[in-house]
């Protein structure tokens, strides 16, 4: 069962609350603020979480070196097994499931965070982000993610990958390896100058050809990463992309 999962908000800024519940987390550095409402009502959601972990795993080559400091029964990235990291609550007590009063959407927000800090890292070049993720008392299902984000596009662009990826993997989808371009082209046109963010810009700076190149920019586009920009006038007819809030 795919879970629902909503943004109610984002915001960047200057946030004292995340460095007090993360002590990881520099108070110098802005904060990316994201306001999430899930719901996820499967039975099978602790078996999910495992395969959404593995998914990850295999995705990302840097993901399984995250640091994480929360709660036991929600603690990821452990040493890697055949059933998830040694702190996956299938691993806790004698393995017949998650410990009581487990909340597996919470356990789906913390995830996102760390795809968040992943993706953004990736991104960015960035070589240490912290984060951290709380959970409302009310109403039900609402959760605060907060991290650390020098770059707001960068960091919006590093949510909608998640949020999109972790949702298809929790329902029982495979991230192919050619949605990795997504993460190399949003790099490549955040590093690009605003006026050389074409489909054959980013295929030069890439490597690749330009079908390929626009394959990636026009799914960032339908993912909300990145909008088309219009000219007055544009005689070569040739589409130039920017980050969303650029």
């Amino acid at each position: 069962m795919k879970p629902d999962i909503r943004i109610h908000g984002v915001e960047h800024g200057a946030l004292a609350q995340a460095a007090a519940l993360n002590r990881k987390i520099d108070p110098a550095i802005p904060i990316l603020k994201v306001a999430l409402e899930i719901h996820w009502e499967d039975p099978a959601a602790a078996e999910r979480l495992v395969s959404i972990e593995a998914g990850l795993r295999r995705f990302s080559d840097t993901i399984s070196h995250h640091q994480c400091r929360g709660l036991r029964a929600y603690r990821v990235f452990g040493p890697a097994t055949e059933e998830g990291g040694a702190g996956h609550p299938r691993r806790q007590g004698d393995g017949a499931g998650p410990p009581p009063g487990f909340d597996a959407a919470l356990a789906l927000a913390h995830l996102i965070e760390h795809a968040i800090i992943d993706f953004q890292s990736f991104i960015t070049g960035a070589r240490r982000c912290s984060g951290v993720t709380g959970a409302l008392t009310d109403p039900p299902g609402r959760f605060d993610l907060m991290v650390e984000c020098p770059d707001p596009l960068a960091g919006r662009c590093a949510l909608a990958l998640a949020v999109t990826w972790l949702g298809t993997i929790a329902s029982g989808g495979d991230l192919p390896e050619t949605e990795k371009d997504l993460l190399a082209a949003s790099r490549a046109v955040l590093r690009c100058p605003a006026r050389r963010r074409t489909s054959s810009a980013i295929a030069g700076r890439l490597g690749w050809t330009e079908r390929r190149a626009d394959r990636a920019l026009n799914s960032l586009c339908e993912m909300g990463c990145l909008g088309r920009e219009a000219y007055a006038f544009n005689f070569s007819d040739i589409p130039s992309y920017a980050p969303l809030g650029a």
